[in-house]
């Protein structure tokens, strides 16, 4: 098994990038032309942008396997493939020649830092899960409302995937029953819209698009459409747009650091959400069960859709067959180094690699790679078939001695490549 080496890991990493800005992009144009619609409206829109940027993150970072059926395929048809095989050139597993490629020690460099940010921030979104729920389980029930109260929290939040519950601060003791109206139905709103998951969701990407400023700006705009959203439940309930402005402001000059839940104190996009909630002409809507559903139906849909045109990473296995039938994996990308030592050299008899080798050094390799010069005697390209009639000649007595066990004994396109190559020898040695 081969793994994919940091060169052909970046390759995937612009991938990233281009699929952040794309993403970031669709999103700037979609509220664009949304511009007069609900908050909701721009929700469902940005979240599934956020789904379907992950999905296609996940698939561009998830290595594929590719399968040969022996040593030789690399070298097999097209003609295209043959001739490039035996000058050097690209491999099966070379990077998408439509990506940059960099050198190896910048390539892991790249990889490294990219690493490094992105368990940063999965650190951080951990360390911030694990405080809250420190932070729920040491919280009391209220006797009065259905939700917990902190002496440890100066904002409101929700908190809980399966169970999502309302965590207030002590201060709530001394809210009015308008402050208590509006906390509730603004929290509530996210309960209903399902906030918190996509919460997480949105944090997962970030993690993976640290670097990238429009994935950054995508998620500040998705997270101001959500609370916007759940703004617009308030005060559809009748709350006091003034009153409740103030709140939020109020809340806003607290203290918070946690990424992992959301909460009506957060402070992005807070001037956009006053004067939305001040204007009394602006279209609003409450929250609906499809507020939960529509994107990550939108998202996954479009994600799987991308999913399959993402170049990724990939991990090879070639299988050697030996002569007698037995299959054992090897690594193609050093298996088609060596046939191509083998069938090129340096262009003179006297090189090393077309020396004649003793007896004792023919192997599996060393049949496998004679099997692929038997393959490449039909190839297309006169060219190629007279260096690999070549590679036979210099190979000589051993050429012979490999083959010939493998002409008699094996059966199907082996025993085929076998005499095709035995009979080139007769021919040569007959012109000579």
């Amino acid at each position: 098994m081969t793994m994919p080496d940091a060169a052909a890991v970046v390759a995937p990493l612009t991938v990233l990038v281009a699929a952040g800005f794309g993403a970031s992009v669709f999103a700037a144009v979609g509220t664009r032309f949304l511009a007069r619609a609900t908050f909701a409206a721009h929700a469902a829109l940005l979240q599934s942008c956020v789904v379907v940027l992950l999905i296609v993150s996940l698939a561009a970072l998830v290595p594929r396997v590719n399968a040969s059926p022996d040593v030789g395929a690399p070298l097999a048809r097209p003609e295209s493939a043959s001739a490039q095989a035996l000058v050097g050139g690209s491999s099966p597993l070379a990077p998408s020649p439509h990506l940059p490629v960099l050198q190896p020690p910048v390539a892991r460099v790249v990889v490294v830092v990219w690493l490094l940010g992105a368990l940063v921030r999965l650190t951080r979104l951990a360390g911030g899960a694990w405080q809250l729920s420190a932070i729920r389980s040491r919280a009391r029930r209220s006797a009065h409302h259905p939700v917990l109260v902190s002496v440890e929290v100066d904002v409101p939040f929700v908190h809980g995937v399966r169970s999502p519950t309302i965590v207030v601060p002590a201060a709530s003791e001394s809210w009015t029953a308008d402050t208590w109206r509006a906390v509730l139905a603004h929290e509530s709103a996210h309960i209903a819209r399902g906030d918190v998951p996509m919460v997480w969701l949105r944090e997962i990407v970030l993690a993976l698009h640290w670097f990238n400023p429009a994935v950054r700006w995508l998620i500040r705009r998705t997270d101001e459409a959500c609370e916007g959203a759940c703004d617009d439940v308030v005060v559809l309930h009748g709350s006091a747009r003034t009153q409740y402005a103030g709140t939020l402001v109020s809340f806003a000059d607290a203290a918070w650091s946690y990424v992992s839940v959301p909460s009506m104190a957060a402070r992005t996009g807070l001037e956009h959400r006053v004067s939305a909630i001040l204007d009394r002409g602006r279209a609003r809507r409450g929250a609906h069960r499809r507020d939960r559903l529509l994107p990550l139906v939108l998202g996954v849909v479009g994600g799987c859709a991308l999913a399959f045109v993402v170049p990724r990473p990939a991990i090879a296995l070639a299988r050697d067959v030996d002569a007698a039938g037995d299959q054992r994996p090897q690594p193609i990308q050093a298996a088609r180094h060596r046939t191509r030592d083998i069938i090129i050299g340096s262009g003179s008899p006297s090189a090393p690699a077309l020396r004649k080798p003793s007896r004792a050094r023919i192997t599996n390799d060393t049949t496998e790679a004679l099997l692929g010069l038997g393959q490449l005697l039909d190839d297309a390209n006169p060219i190629v078939r007279q260096t690999a009639s070549d590679a036979l000649l210099a190979w000589g007595t051993t050429a012979q001695a490999a083959l010939e066990p493998v002409a008699r004994t094996a059966g199907g396109e082996r025993r085929v490549r076998a005499r095709r190559a035995l009979a080139t020898l007769g021919t040569q040695r007959v012109n000579r």
